[in-house]
C-alpha cells in the first residue's frame, strides 16, 4: 500500500515538473509551439537519466562514472530535488549558476545535467583535471577554493568531496 502511495506521489512530482517546464512561456503559448515543446519533453522523458549522463559526459569529455557519482551524491537521481540553500535538480544547480549556464528549466534532466556537466568540465579545466579541487569548487564555489588554495576546511565540502570520490572509485571497481 505504501509503495503505491510513493508511486503516486512520484508521478505527481513528474507531472508538476512537466507543467513547470512550460510555465516560463506564460499563457501565450500557441498550439504549434506547445506541440513542439511537448514532443521535446516526450523525447527527453524516453531517455533514462543514465543515458543523459552518458551523453553529456561524452559531450564535455568527462568520465561518465564521475558525473554519475556527482548526480547520486547531489540529488540521489531525483530530478525535482531542491536543497535548503536553493540548489535545484539532479545536479543541484544554484539559480544564478543555472542562469549563467543557459539552463532555463532546472527540473529538466536534460538541461540540468547539460548545465552541471558543463560547469564541472569548466572546473576540471580550471583546476588542471584535479577532481578533488573541481568537486570542492562545485560544492562550495571556486572563489572559496581559490581563497584557501585548496579544499576548504568546511565539513560539508570535505564530506561531499569524500563521498563523490569514494562512489566514483566504487563505480570504477577500485576499492
Amino acid at each position: 500500500m505504501l509503495e503505491n502511495l510513493e508511486s503516486i506521489v512520484s508521478r505527481m512530482h513528474t507531472i508538476q515538473n512537466k507543467i513547470k517546464a512550460f510555465s516560463h512561456f506564460g499563457t501565450n503559448v500557441g498550439p504549434s509551439k506547445f506541440g513542439s515543446m511537448l514532443q521535446k519533453n516526450i523525447q527527453e522523458q524516453s531517455k533514462s537519466i543514465d543515458d543523459i549522463i552518458t551523453e553529456k559526459a561524452k559531450k564535455f569529455g568527462l568520465d561518465n562514472k564521475l558525473l554519475k557519482s556527482v548526480v547520486e551524491v547531489e540529488s540521489n537521481y531525483k530530478p525535482d530535488a531542491v536543497s535548503s540553500k536553493g540548489a535545484k535538480g539532479l545536479m543541484q544547480l544554484m539559480p544564478e549558476t543555472a542562469k549563467n549556464l543557459g539552463v532555463k528549466n532546472v527540473f529538466s534532466p536534460e538541461e540540468n545535467i547539460e548545465g552541471g556537466a558543463k560547469y564541472l568540465k569548466n572546473l576540471m579545466k580550471k583546476y588542471k583535471n584535479n577532481p578533488e579541487l573541481a568537486l570542492a569548487a562545485y560544492n562550495s564555489g571556486p572563489n572559496t577554493v581559490d581563497s584557501v588554495g585548496g579544499v576548504p576546511n568546511y565539513p560539508e565540502t570535505q564530506n561531499y568531496v569524500q563521498k563523490v570520490l569514494e562512489l566514483y572509485k566504487k563505480k570504477q571497481g577500485i576499492e
